[in-house]
């Protein structure tokens, strides 16, 4: 019989006489297996039964590089591995983004009413304490030869417990007030490099500490539980990894009690009949911890995270409700309602030509309330229900406005065989125009000399065509392998009929699309080295470019026109 095996036997027989006390959940995650997938969640409920009972049951995907909870129940997450973000959530909830921390952070712990975590890439590396509010992270204790990569805090005597793979490898116990560390054992399999003794998750619960998310390990490998009430070089017991066809890439665990009913933040909006009254301007929200309380026609009747205002306009008109702003950075579904709740007004996925915020135009009348519904769409998984803060501006419907104006362009002879690569100067030209994002659907309409301008793009750029699109709130023509006809002045009306009570236009600039033929060398000037390239090119009887009026042959009228063209003012 293996020293393993013999270890594991033991550790067994010291578990089962304390069987009594493996009660509460353990949850595990990790940062990444097959890389085509988000991984799953599992958790599993711990009982007398342990370690023999344990059954994992996935809970939602999500890509877990550390992990903390605490005594009621709050679950700190974060993600990433070289820049980290900082989720916060309660069991049962989706995981709501807190901010990036200052420092990359690895596994956390919650001890003594503090969150900290393991900060391999900072400088100096340790356990810095982490402010859950902002993310903000300090050092506590400084450590460089051994990595706690795996870290949680333990209630119940007020330190964190963690493994080090590096260093003297193992088990240890930290005050994170004094710094002080106690290695309390080697580990269950070894150490690094050796037999995969690397564990990049720890969970305590039951006076007892979990080590999961097993490095590099061959997938059969277990998880190890170890009672502290053994004391020091004491035995683990195996228990079951539930990424078994999978290689974990880092990740965290934690253990709670889900008898400890957790009160999440609800937002003081997230019900209708707490919606907050409003009259016009510009108003903060936060679905981050709401929950699900409407739907809308723009849904297919679903429903996600949302809040409410309830509007109260101050006069009667065309008024124009938006979440198009800096300050909303999700994708966001509005709808209009009945004070109550009888008759679905508008709604608003997305804004007309925008790809996420949402914005609505309703002829509103003095007095007469309005409930507004803000919600986030759901993506499924792994991204889930949208959510997070954001700002609702209520009032009159704007004006048109063009933020980016055409520039004037310049047709150069080289473009019509160039190549595509752009290693010989571009093969074609520009001109585009953009305006604020607006409710409504846009025409934008482009002319050259009060000619409209009609795409004939064909699918190749081996050719003269042109390509005239628009995206949303932006609109271009591409002269591709444009020669002397495609040169003009160029303007775009812009234009929409159901963007106000009333139909809205503008016009940009007007910009000139330049060709000048005596640029014979393609550098923006005409001058003599145009001359000299010119005649270089008619010398040579190889050197078709010199077929100034592209009849087939060189011959003296080329040179002629060249002339012409040269003495001209371009």
């Amino acid at each position: 019989m293996s020293a393993k095996t013999l270890s594991t036997l033991a550790g067994l027989a010291c578990l089962a006489a304390s069987a009594q006390a493996q009660t509460g959940k353990l949850f595990v995650g990790e940062n990444g297996s097959d890389p085509n997938n988000l991984p799953y969640c599992f958790e599993t409920t711990l009982d007398a039964g342990f370690p023999g009972s344990v059954s994992w049951i996935p809970t939602y995907q999500f890509a877990i590089q550390g992990a903390a909870c605490t005594p009621q129940n709050r679950i700190y997450l974060t993600t990433g591995v070289f820049q980290t973000d900082l989720y916060e959530t309660v069991p049962g909830h989706a995981p709501v983004l807190v901010g990036p921390t200052s420092v990359a952070i690895f596994d956390m712990g919650y001890v003594n009413g503090k969150l900290y975590g393991w900060a391999q890439y900072a400088s100096p590396s340790g356990i810095y304490e982490i402010n859950p509010a902002t993310g903000a992270c300090t050092l506590a204790v400084a450590s460089s030869s051994e990595l706690f990569f795996a870290l949680d805090g333990n209630p119940a005597d007020g330190l964190l417990y963690a493994y080090s793979e590096y260093g003297q490898s193992g088990l240890y116990s930290i005050n994170p007030t004094t710094g002080v560390k106690h290695r309390i054992s080697t580990g269950p399999v070894g150490s690094f490099p050796n037999a995969y003794g690397m564990y990049r998750g720890i969970a305590v619960g039951n006076n007892t500490v979990y080590l999961t998310n097993v490095w590099n390990a061959d997938p059969a490998d277990s998880y190890y539980a170890y009672d502290l009430a053994q004391g020091d070089n004491a035995s683990f017991v195996a228990f079951t990894n539930p990424y078994a066809n999978s290689t974990p890439q880092l990740g965290g665990a934690y253990w709670y009690d889900p008898n400890v009913i957790a009160d999440p933040p609800y937002p003081p909006n997230d019900l209708p009949a707490d919606a907050t009254p409003v009259g016009e301007g510009t108003f903060d929200f936060n679905t981050g911890w709401a929950r699900n309380e409407g739907d809308s026609v723009c849904a297919g009747g679903a429903t996600f995270n949302d809040v409410w205002f309830l509007y109260t306009p101050t006069h009667s008109f065309y008024a124009q409700f938006s979440t198009v702003n800096s300050a909303t950075n999700f994708d966001t579904l509005m709808s209009l309602y009945a004070p109550d709740l009888s008759v679905e007004l508008a709604c608003s996925d997305d804004s007309g030509n925008y790809s996420l915020g949402s914005t609505i135009g309703y002829s509103v009348t003095a007095g007469v309330p309005i409930l507004i519904r803000i919600a986030g769409w759901d993506y499924g998984p792994p991204s889930g229900i949208q959510s997070g803060p954001g700002q609702l501006t209520i009032g009159d419907c704007p004006d048109l406005s063009i933020t980016t104006q055409p520039v004037d362009g310049y047709i150069t002879r080289c473009m019509a065989t160039a190549n595509e690569n752009g290693s010989e100067g571009p093969f074609y030209v520009i001109v585009s125009t953009e305006i604020d994002p607006h409710i409504g659907n846009f025409t934008f309409s482009w002319f050259n000399d009060g000619v409209p301008v009609e795409s004939t793009y064909a699918g190749t750029f081996a050719v003269r065509s042109t390509l005239v699109q628009t995206n949303g709130f932006f609109s271009r023509v591409i002269l591709i392998r444009p020669d002397a006809r495609d040169a003009g002045h160029y303007q775009c009306l812009i234009s929409s009929d159901d963007a106000c009570d009333s139909p809205l236009s503008a016009a940009t600039n007007i910009v000139t699309v330049s060709f000048c033929p005596a640029d014979f060398d393609c550098d923006g000037t005409a001058d003599f080295f145009d001359y000299d390239a010119f005649v270089t090119c008619f010398e040579d009887q190889a050197c078709t470019s010199a077929d100034f009026d592209h009849d087939g042959t060189v011959d003296f009228f080329d040179y002629d026109a060249f002339v012409q063209a040269f003495e001209a003012p371009c």
